[in-house]
């Protein structure tokens, strides 16, 4: 969410997704917070270099793949759990 954000050219594209990277960052946080991490925003900044990293090492292509679809689905259903609805940030 935050890389579409990051770079599309879009600006409704750009300001819906940046706001439901914030909102999952938040709820993330909380997550974190919730399963007793002891800093959890090193702990969230750890995960996403981590993601980054593993994203950009399979390249573009990784976004059609399965893992993706499967990625996408985990998170919209973690987003609904922690009371989010991933539909309402549609540009």
């Amino acid at each position: 969410m935050l890389w579409i954000a990051e770079n599309t050219q879009n600006g409704r594209v750009k300001t819906a997704m940046a706001r439901y990277a914030h909102d999952m960052a938040m709820v993330a946080r909380e997550q974190a917070v919730s399963e007793g991490r002891d800093e959890p925003d090193a702990y969230l900044d750890r995960l996403a270099v981590a993601k980054d990293h593993e994203w950009s090492r399979r390249g573009v292509g990784w976004v059609f793949s399965a893992d993706m679809k499967d990625w996408s689905k985990y998170c919209s259903s973690f987003a609904r759990k922690m009371g989010l609805d991933p539909g309402s940030y549609r540009p």
